[in-house]
């Protein structure tokens, strides 16, 4: 079955990325844990270094304004999107999952 084939995996990683300090190997050990590419994973961010830890790994990236950074720096990690609330975020998924 080739990847775009293969149905989506939605992983639910909370306390994975508490230490993270710049680099994407966490985000990878996760993908191979889960048998999940790059190119098919989405990692959504509220701060700039989620957005920086998928642009490293090579993942597409969402970003929500309502966490811990605002979104003026989200730009230069080139995010898909921006949500501004949950709802947001979810109707975006729908719109492009």
């Amino acid at each position: 079955m080739n990847d775009e084939k293969k149905p989506i995996k939605i992983i639910f990683a909370p306390g994975c990325f508490d230490t993270f300090e710049g680099t994407q190997d966490e985000l990878n050990e996760l993908m191979a844990e889960f048998g999940i590419s790059p190119e098919r994973t989405l990692m959504v961010g509220d701060t700039t270094h989620d957005l920086e830890m998928a642009h490293n790994a090579g993942c597409a990236s969402v970003a929500v304004s309502y966490g811990a950074h605002g979104t003026a720096e989200f730009s230069r990690w080139k995010p898909l999107a921006i949500a501004h609330s949950v709802r947001e975020l979810h109707d975006w998924l729908i719109a492009h999952g």
